[in-house]
């Protein structure tokens, strides 16, 4: 089950392995977690999803796909190491 027993629901426990939120090395992986608690009738969306856009991503050349925009550890024009991750409530 998505729901612990404090009530807790995790988001993101149904998310597809072959995508994720955060690339190193060549490979995805989804490393952020999003709980909520509360009514379901609340949720609008009982899971959360990737913001996979055009402007976040660069291409690796190295591994042949795209990556989040950022360079090791120097700033160069970037967001983020990780897609960010949202969940539509009402």
């Amino acid at each position: 089950s998505d729901t612990n027993a404090e009530g807790l629901r995790n988001l993101m426990a149904s998310f597809p392995l072959s995508e994720g939120s955060y690339y190193y090395q060549g490979q995805w992986s989804m490393i952020d977690q999003m709980f909520v608690t509360g009514p379901r009738e609340r949720i609008a969306s009982l899971q959360a999803q990737l913001l996979r856009v055009s402007f976040l991503l660069v291409p690796d050349t190295g591994h042949l796909c795209e990556r989040p925009f950022r360079q090791g550890y120097r700033y160069q024009g970037g967001f983020s190491d990780h897609l960010p991750v949202f969940v539509d409530i009402r």
